[in-house]
Formats: C-alpha cells, structure tokens, sequence
C-alpha cells in the first residue's frame, strides 16, 4: 500500500512540476525577465502543521537558508520537532511547486499521562511538495517514515505564509 501511495505521489508531483517550468517571461519590448525566487524573496515563514512529526497538530516557523535548504522547528499538541528539508529542482529555482526531502527529530508524547506513559524521541523523514505563491501562502503535503508508533508510515499537511526578510 505505502509503495502504491508514493508512486501516485511521484507520479502527481512530476505532471505539477514540469507544468511550472517557465523561468523567464518576454516581456513587451521582447526581453525576457527572470522571475524572482518565492523561496529567497520572502524566507521566514509560520505554520499550522495538521498530522505531521508531532503526530496530532503542531504551530512552526522555517526558514530558507538557501534556495534549496530549509529549517524548521515547531511544538505540536504531544510533542516538539526541528530539522531540515532539502527542496530538489535546483535549475528551476523560481517555481512555486518544489517537491522536498527532509528529517526531523521529534519528542513525542506516547500513551498518556494517566496510564504512565512519557516522551520518545523519534525520527520523522518526509516526501512532499510544497507551493509557495508569491505572496506568501504557502500549502505541502506529505508522506513520512517515523520510527514511533505501531504505524511507520505518516504524513502531514501545512498550510502557512512566508514574510519578508
């Protein structure tokens, strides 16, 4: 089942994708013109995280380092996270759909607290996409490996906006 859903997600990713690929628009006077970098002309971003490394919800804030590097940390309902995500495409940089790799640690809230149960650290590496318009919205979605939990395989989505450096 979990290769049948990365399949569709490559599959639904890379017709996105290759549908984005203009890097230049002509302009009136026939000159063309590179279009700005959604991910370097507003870099700072927060999030609503639903599902995701926490498990439940979680608010973040990232930030891109570099077109293609991204760090992020977050605290969620049952748990904390932080890490890095890794945006491939990197001749394509100004397109506003960017599939992304990436690995988090998380400390996460197992059982509950009337039972005995405590926090675990694990480690939540997602596969997703991301669009960022040029105003700042942004939406991803994703499916991840988390070593917590009786299910190894997850997901998330995020709905955010990005600011100004």
């Amino acid at each position: 089942m979990k290769y049948i859903l990365l399949f569709i997600l490559f599959t639904c990713s890379s017709n996105i994708i290759k549908a984005q690929d203009t890097l230049s628009i002509k302009t009136a006077g026939n000159k063309y013109v590179i279009k700005s970098n959604p991910r370097l002309y507003k870099p700072f971003g927060i999030n609503i995280y639903i599902l995701g490394p926490t498990m439940v919800s979680s608010l973040s804030v990232d930030y891109f380092l570099t077109s293609s590097l991204n760090v992020e940390a977050g605290v969620g309902l049952i748990g904390t996270f932080g890490g890095l995500k890794y945006y491939f495409d990197e001749a394509n940089k100004d397109k506003n759909w960017t599939p992304y790799l990436g690995i988090y640690l998380a400390r996460d809230m197992v059982g509950s607290i009337w039972n005995g149960g405590g926090f675990k650290n694990s480690i939540y590496t997602p596969l997703g996409i991301q669009f960022q318009k040029k105003k700042g919205r942004t939406f991803s979605a994703e499916i991840a490996y988390t070593n917590i939990g009786v299910l190894h395989v997850w997901g998330g989505l995020k709905i955010g906006y990005h600011f100004y450096k």
